[in-house]
């Protein structure tokens, strides 16, 4: 009886394994492709996070600079312009409507989220 190696005319033959590489190649190549997809909406979930957290902290910046500005205002009645509080990271927007109001516009940035808030300052 001859080994399965060798065809009828003697010689080794290779294609006995070929199917068994084949499928190998492509379970490792579809366990990459998931394995990656997988990684990469962990990230994106991750990033979302983060991003969602950056944006509490800005909007609770630019309502303590709301409240700041409306604390400049009852201060100051003649209060316009544009003014910073680097503490808050936020610019304000004061337009003196002289008739006993003050709209204030505020844009807060924290890490390069945006927030803008936008209120009146009665006097």
């Amino acid at each position: 009886m001859k080994s399965r190696m060798l065809t009828i005319d003697g010689k080794l033959s290779y294609k006995d394994g070929f199917a068994a590489l084949v499928s190998v190649i492509l379970l490792a190549a579809g366990t990459t492709a998931f394995s990656l997809s997988t990684m990469a909406s962990a990230y994106s979930y991750a990033d979302s996070v983060n991003r969602r957290e950056l944006r509490i902290q800005a909007s609770l910046n630019a309502g303590a600079c709301l409240d700041t500005a409306r604390l400049m205002v009852a201060k100051d009645n003649f209060f316009t312009g544009t003014t910073t509080i680097p503490y808050f990271g936020c610019e304000i927007i004061a337009v003196n409507d002289s008739v006993s109001s003050v709209s204030l516009n505020v844009t807060a940035r924290f890490e390069g989220v945006s927030v803008q808030k936008s209120g009146i300052a009665l006097y």
